[in-house]
């Protein structure tokens, strides 16, 4: 098994095709659960095969890591305004921290750069702000604002992206 933060041999990123939908919504659901809420987070709608079948056809790009038929890890991100927006990382929880998503969020760097679009931004949940943000910081993001909701706040943040990076 990789250590943290290294990455894992054999891991292949490509983009979701609808066959993987139904397995990328139970991996969501699987990896946004917490012990102490079970499926609190994950039964929200925008998982469901339908909703995300809805965005792939609205322009959302959905991709998958797999480690041989194993779907492992997953991001969304979709050209908004000038920028890509990343969301939905997911990575199964065996495979957590090693590299997984930090390969998922370096391929739509990779790719944000190849279109030459200049920034990626992301929401983080205010309750997540303690393990995601920092996260995000070692990958080059930044906190941008904090949007207050009538239930929950939310940290926007951005990597600026270089021609040079």
């Amino acid at each position: 098994m990789a250590g943290i933060n290294e990455q894992i041999p054999s891991i292949e990123i490509h983009q979701a095709k609808p066959e993987d939908l139904e397995t990328i919504s139970k991996l969501v659901a699987l990896a946004y659960q917490t012990p102490i809420n079970p499926g609190s987070f994950t039964n929200r709608a925008e998982d469901s095969v339908e909703k995300l079948a809805q965005e792939i056809a609205e322009g959302t790009i959905i991709l998958i890591a797999r480690k041989g038929d194993e779907v492992i890890g997953t991001v969304r991100y979709k050209p908004e305004n000038g920028f890509l927006m990343l969301s939905r990382l997911a990575t199964a929880p065996e495979f957590r921290n090693q590299g997984v998503g930090n390969s998922l969020v370096k391929k739509v760097i990779d790719t944000a750069k190849s279109a030459k679009i200049p920034a990626i931004r992301l929401e983080v949940m205010e309750e997540k702000e303690k393990d995601l943000v920092p996260y995000y910081e070692a990958l080059g993001f930044h906190e941008t604002e904090r949007i207050q909701y009538t239930h929950h706040k939310i940290i926007t943040m951005e990597k600026k992206l270089e021609p040079t990076e």
